[in-house]
C-alpha cells in the first residue's frame, strides 16, 4: 500500500455569513457521510454521519488512518486512486467497501471535489460517502442471473439476438453472438452479419424485416450461415411476438445452432431408409415365388403366341391377320412381364426419398400387381373399393408401395389357418379437402389387446419367423409423409387405416 503524504494537516476555516455552527449542523444532517481533507488529502473534517457510522471519532479519522475503515482488499486500490486524483487536481470518484461500527462492510461511492482560493489554488477538499450497498447487490444478482443465463444458452446452443431498424444496431447475447461467428461482445455491422447468411435463404430474413415493420406476426423458420472457414451452420430462428414492453422499431427473436441435429437427422433418415430397404428385399424374397409366377405368366403367353403365330405363317395360305393377332398379343405379355420386373426393381434398389404428387389408386393397383400371386396361393379373396376422383397424394411412390405391400401381407398371415371365407378389402376414399385415407381389412382371428399396445414397436412381432420391423418402419414412412398409421378391431378381423396428405 503506497504510504501517505507526510505534509502537515491544516484546518479550512468557513467563509461568509453563516455561523460556524449553522454550517456544522447543516453538514450533520445531509444524508451521507461528509468529510473534508487538506491539499494534500489527509483529512481534517468528518460529520456526524461519519462518526456514527464507522464508530470512528474524529482523532481516530484524521490523517490518513481513515484508511482504516477502508476494507482491506480494497484499500490499496483505493489509497492509489485518491493519490490519482490529487495529482489530477479535477473531481473524482471511487468505490469502496467501508467498515461499519459494528464490524459490518458495505459498498459506498466516494466523490470528492477540489476546493480553490480566488487564485484557483487548491486549498482542500470535500467529499460525500454514499451507501450503495443495495446497488452493488442488485448488481451482483444481475451479473449472477446473466452468468447463468449464458452458461445455460451456451449449454443449449440458443441464444437471442434483436436489430434496431432505425439505427442498424444488432444486440445480442455472448451465446448469439457466437452462433454467428463473432466474439462476445463484438458488435459487428449489420452489412457483415448479411453477408453471413446463406445467399439462397437471404430472402426469409427480408420477409420477417418486412413483417415485423407491418406489426404483422412473424414465423419460425431455419436458416443457413456461411461460417469464415467456409463450413456450413444451420441456425433456426424463433420470433418473439411483440410486447407493450418492447421498444418501437426494434425486432427480438431466439436464434438457436441445429446443425448437429440437422445431420443426427439426416443420419436417421439414411438408417431408415437403409432399414426400409432391407425389409423391402426381405418382403421380396418372401414373394419370390408369387413374383416368378406372375413374370412366367406372360412369359408362357409368349412362347405360345410365337408358336401360334409360326403356324399361321407357315401355312400354304399364310394368315397374316391371325400372325399379326398373335404377335401383338405377345408385345402385351412382353410389356406386363417387363412391368412386373421394374417394379420388382423399383422396390429392391436404393433410392433417396423424393416427395412428388401421384394418383393413389394406381400405386395401390402397382403394389397388388406383386402380391396377386399369394393371394391365389393362400387363397385369399381380394376386393377393391377405390373411390375415383382422389385427386393427386404428395409422397414417394416406392415406400408407400412398400407399405400397402406390407400391411396386405399381413392381412394374408393373418388369416393362415382360418376356416371361414377368407376376404381381403383394400379401400382408398377422401377423409377431407386436404387428406385421403387407405383401409386394408382382413378377416383373421384379430389382435389381442397386450399385443395391440406394442405392436407398432421395433422388433415387437407376432410371428416366430417375424423380425418385427416391418409395422414401425411402416409408421416411420406414414409418420414422415405427414399421416397417420393406425389400427382398429372389426367385428372380423382388424382394419389397418393410414392417410396422406393431398396435393
Amino acid at each position: 500500500m503506497p504510504e501517505p503524504p507526510s505534509t502537515s494537516a491544516r484546518n479550512a476555516q468557513p467563509a461568509g455569513d453563516v455561523e460556524a455552527g449553522d454550517i456544522r449542523a447543516l453538514l450533520d444532517a445531509i444524508p451521507a457521510l461528509v468529510w473534508r481533507a487538506c491539499a494534500d488529502g489527509s483529512i481534517n473534517f468528518v460529520n456526524r454521519r461519519w462518526i456514527e457510522h464507522t464508530g470512528l471519532s474524529l482523532d481516530e479519522t484524521r490523517g490518513w488512518k481513515w484508511t482504516d475503515a477502508i476494507h482491506p482488499e480494497d484499500r490499496p486500490q483505493l489509497v492509489l486512486k485518491w493519490q490519482t486524483i490529487l495529482k489530477s487536481e479535477q473531481p473524482g470518484e471511487a468505490e469502496a467497501r467501508l467498515r461499519r461500527a459494528d464490524g459490518a462492510y458495505r459498498w459506498f461511492l466516494l466523490r470528492c471535489e477540489p476546493l480553490r482560493d480566488g487564485h484557483q489554488q487548491i486549498i482542500g477538499w470535500c467529499g460525500t460517502n454514499t451507501d450503495i450497498e443495495n446497488r452493488k447487490r442488485a448488481e451482483f444478482d444481475l451479473s449472477h442471473i446473466k452468468q447463468i443465463l449464458d452458461e445455460t444458452q451456451q449449454m443449449t446452443r440458443c441464444g437471442s439476438m434483436g436489430l434496431n431498424f432505425s439505427t442498424g444496431e444488432v444486440f445480442w447475447s455472448d451465446e448469439g453472438a457466437r452462433i454467428f461467428g463473432f466474439e462476445p461482445g463484438e458488435q459487428p455491422p449489420v452489412e457483415l452479419i448479411w453477408q453471413r447468411l446463406h445467399p439462397d435463404d437471404r430472402w426469409l430474413s427480408v420477409r420477417s424485416v418486412e413483417r415485423v415493420r407491418r406489426g404483422e406476426p412473424d414465423s419460425d423458420y431455419d436458416v443457413r450461415l456461411v461460417m469464415p472457414d467456409g463450413t456450413i451452420r444451420v441456425v433456426r430462428r424463433v420470433s418473439h411476438p411483440p410486447s407493450g414492453g418492447a421498444e418501437p422499431g426494434t425486432s427480438m427473436c431466439a436464434v438457436i445452432d441445429v446443425t448437429e441435429a440437422r445431420a443426427a437427422e439426416a443420419a436417421l433418415q439414411e438408417a431408415q431408409a437403409e432399414l426400409a430397404h432391407v425389409t423391402r428385399v426381405t418382403s421380396l424374397g418372401e414373394l419370390a415365388s408369387s413374383i416368378a409366377h406372375e413374370i412366367l405368366q406372360p412369359l408362357s403367353a409368349i412362347v405360345t403366341l410365337g408358336e401360334a403365330s409360326l403356324r399361321w405363317l407357315t401355312r400354304q395360305q399364310p394368315n397374316i391377320a391371325e400372325a399379326r393377332f398373335g404377335l401383338e398379343q405377345m408385345i402385351a405379355s412382353t410389356r406386363r412381364a417387363t412391368e412386373i420386373v421394374h417394379r420388382v426393381r423399383a422396390l429392391s434398389k436404393k433410392h433417396t426419398t423424393e416427395s412428388i404428387a401421384f394418383e393413389l389408386n394406381p400405386v395401390l393397383e402397382d403394389a397388388l400387381t406383386l402380391i396377386r400371386g399369394e393371394l391365389v396361393r393362400k387363397g385369399v379373396s381380394l376386393q377393391l373399393e377405390l373411390e375415383q376422383g382422389l385427386g393427386a397424394v404428395l409422397g414417394d411412390r416406392v415406400q408407400l408401395q412398400q407399405v400397402v405391400i406390407n400391411l396386405v401381407m399381413n392381412g394374408i398371415q393373418a388369416m393362415d389357418g382360418v376356416e371361414t371365407e377368407r376376404v381381403l378389402t383394400l379401400r382408398s376414399k377422401s377423409c377431407d379437402p386436404h387428406r385421403a385415407a387407405v383401409e386394408i381389412e382382413d378377416r383373421g382371428r384379430g389382435i389381442s389387446a397386450a399385443a395391440g399396445e406394442r405392436l407398432f414397436e421395433p422388433f415387437f412381432t407376432t410371428k416366430p419367423e417375424g423380425l418385427g420391423m416391418g409395422l414401425a418402419i411402416c409408421r416411420s414412412i406414414i409418420d414422415a409423409h405427414g399421416g397417420r398409421l393406425w389400427f382398429t378391431r372389426a367385428q372380423v378381423g382388424t382394419v389397418f387405416h393410414f392417410t396422406l396428405p393431398k396435393n
